[in-house]
């Protein structure tokens, strides 16, 4: 019957027990158990302010804005576009901290729509706002939409991409516009759409002129396990 051989009196947690040659157990203490992530931050862009934490390591859910689509000029030829704007980047982020931690924080805004306009006055979309923590990660938005004038097709803006940060996994939408493979439709905060996507561009066809539409929020959601 192994015997404790060394004074270990107490209830242990996680434990750790050394046992020697003979079968007997000679020490037990209590070990580290599993980090309990708990979510600590949550904010929809446009926002900023400063991430504290007592915990030691941090998951982050980041999604940076994405740009706004372009107006249109009014007149000239049918069936010619704006340009869409570019989609933000989502990301999952995960790194050990040294408390007590203590850093600002911005969450992009989607950018903003170029707006239709008589003769060749249709506006560009403005770029999204990018997503970041200081000192540990950043992501970078989506541009505007180009306004490619009254007879010409404009062009998309740029996706977002990382700024810095080593990621576990990123999605771009991608110019399929598939909406279904992201990250918030994965992990279950918030409707595909919901979060970096990008803004149409106008549209002058037959049946008229076709609404622009402003890029998506970035988005910002921290665990830590303090």
């Amino acid at each position: 019957m192994p015997r404790i051989i060394k004074s270990a009196k107490g209830t242990f947690n996680s434990s750790t027990i050394t046992v020697d040659s003979s079968g007997r157990i000679v020490d037990a203490s209590s070990g580290a158990g599993a980090a309990v992530m708990k979510p600590v931050l949550y904010a929809e862009g446009p926002a900023s302010g400063t991430f504290n934490s007592n915990g030691n390591q941090v998951t982050v859910y980041a999604a940076s804005g994405g740009g706004g689509g372009a107006g249109m000029s009014e007149s000239g030829s049918n069936n010619i576009f704006g340009g869409d704007g570019g989609y933000g980047v989502q990301g999952i982020f995960t790194s050990d901290i040294t408390p007590p931690f203590s850093q600002p924080y911005a969450v992009g805004a989607g950018g903003s729509n170029g707006n239709n306009g008589p003769g060749s006055q249709g506006n560009d979309g403005s770029d999204g706002g990018a997503t970041s923590i200081a000192n540990l990660f950043s992501l970078n938005a989506g541009t505007g939409g180009n306004n490619g004038g009254e007879n010409s097709n404009g062009s998309d803006g740029s996706p977002g991409n990382v700024g810095s940060g080593s990621f576990l996994r990123t999605v771009n939408f991608g110019a399929n516009h598939d909406l279904k493979n992201t990250i918030s439709n994965t992990f279950t905060f918030g409707s595909p759409a919901a979060y970096g996507a990008r803004g149409d561009g106008g549209a002058r066809n037959q049946s008229g002129m076709q609404t622009v539409s402003s890029g998506r929020k970035g988005l910002l959601y921290v665990f830590d396990n303090s």
